[in-house]
């Protein structure tokens, strides 16, 4: 079978944990909303547009300023920069002159997930409770997930995005383009698509 391009698991995170991934998906909101409020003003006081290289610079500034950005996984502050590139569309706003104000800012509802791209691993583990599946969530460290362990273990990862919906927290885990094929036992859900256990 063909290899996916990545995997969705179920996280079982503590108590714990779940108020971090929680700190990580606000934070990563209030990061989005920053250069957006920035490109806008930068727009209206000068008509130009703030490119990724300026927006970056401000980072820095970002870590000093406010503490509790230092909690989070540091690669996922890049991956909103990232994503806020993408969802600007730099060239189409200066063919068209289009202003920023039509991109949202986001909402508590709508900006529950968080992206990182650094220490991404999955192992399982057997203990009392049986076999355990554990996946390694960046600076969060191990976290225990379902899914797949003939596909997860052993894999390796380009990055993982954590969200939350309906109480319960989901990893859709991207491959990096190196890892082999395998058959797949198909728990857990393929590109995207979310699995009926899920």
């Amino acid at each position: 079978m063909e290899q996916p391009s990545g995997v969705l698991v179920q996280l079982e995170p503590t108590e714990e944990q779940e108020e971090l991934l929680r700190k990580n998906c606000g934070c990563a909101r209030f990061i989005y909303n920053f250069f957006l409020e920035q490109t806008i003003k930068y727009y209206e006081q000068t008509g130009g547009l703030l490119n990724r290289y300026l927006l970056e610079a401000r980072i820095p500034w970002l870590l000093k300023e406010f503490d509790f950005l230092k909690e989070i996984d540091r690669t996922s502050i890049y991956q909103v920069l990232q994503e806020f590139g993408k969802a600007q569309n730099y060239q189409r706003l200066v063919v068209n002159k289009e202003v920023p104000n039509l991109y949202k800012f986001k909402s508590y509802d709508k900006g529950n997930s968080f992206k990182c791209t650094d220490r991404i691993h999955a192992r399982k583990l057997r203990s009392t409770r049986g076999e355990i599946l554990y996946l390694q969530v960046g600076k969060h460290g191990w976290i225990e997930f379902r899914g797949d362990p003939e596909l997860l273990v052993g894999s390796k990862f380009e990055s993982i995005t954590v969200s939350t919906r309906n109480e319960k927290w989901y990893a859709y885990c991207k491959f990096k383009d190196e890892t082999v094929n395998r058959e797949i036992i198909s728990t857990g859900a393929i590109d995207g698509q979310r699995s009926e256990e899920a």
